[in-house]
């Protein structure tokens, strides 16, 4: 009869905020080590297995600056690996997108965002990967994330790139825009108030600097001397139609 091998056991110790969990070759025993994002049922730690060689992509594994920097932001912060799958997520973009973190790790980072940009996500992905630096995601534009009950998300994004010894990672600074939108919204309807009481009353109202130049005009006032607003505004109020005995 032949002898057994003894089963290969290679241990090694993971950091994870001061926890340590050993992880065994075992395992991951049937699984493609090639590249293995998560290890679910047994680790949820986020790993990349690279030619054999454990590598470790979570925030206590990361360079000094840039771990402090995921840690202690106000903001949300999701890292994903160069082929876009999540490898950390921080309390609170997990809170943002209603999400625990261990749902998100080694998923599509497409998977917080609307499914009809998606596409384009990853095409813009790709993209950056060629040229991956510090700037602000989507200049100009507004983005929008997408919550797990499928709800869109008022979002700013600014993306950082990093090297690492398991390749480029990039982190996406997440902030929520919903109070400040919902803020902007309330300015806006406000204001729209305003201008129909201003437009609206049959009084003359008029705003002027304090230098007496014309700022602004209601309707009742301009239709009283037949001009435009374009006609006075600008203008000294004593040189405007309604001063002067014409």
């Amino acid at each position: 009869m032949g002898t057994r091998a003894p089963a290969l056991e290679t241990q090694v110790q993971i950091e994870l905020r001061s926890t340590w969990s050993p992880v065994r070759a075992r395992d991951v025993e049937g699984v493609d080590t090639t590249r293995l994002g998560c290890v679910t049922g047994r680790s949820r730690l986020g790993l990349s297995l690279f030619a054999g060689d454990m590598k470790v992509l979570t925030a206590a594994s990361l360079p000094e600056p840039f771990r402090g920097f995921l840690e202690h932001t106000s903001d949300g912060a999701v890292v994903a690996d160069d082929t876009g799958r999540i490898v950390y997520v921080n309390p609170i973009a997990a809170t943002l997108f209603g999400y625990a973190p261990e749902e998100l790790i080694d998923h599509p980072v497409e998977t917080l965002i609307p499914e009809v940009f998606r596409g384009a996500h990853e095409r813009h992905r790709g993209a950056y990967r060629t040229a991956p630096r510090l700037r602000p995601m989507g200049a100009g534009l507004q983005l929008y994330g997408r919550h797990k009950s499928g709800r869109e998300i008022p979002v700013e994004i600014n993306l950082r790139p990093e090297t690492t010894a398991a390749g480029l990672i990039v982190a996406a600074v997440i902030r929520d825009l919903t109070a400040i939108k919902a803020l902007e919204a309330e300015l806006e309807e406000r204001g729209r108030r305003l201008t129909a009481i201003f437009d609206h009353t049959y009084q003359f109202i008029g705003l002027l600097q304090p230098d007496g130049t014309v700022l602004e005009a209601n309707r009742s006032a301009l239709a009283f001397i037949g001009a435009t607003l374009g006609d006075v505004v600008g203008q000294p109020f004593w040189e405007t139609p309604w001063w002067r005995d014409e």
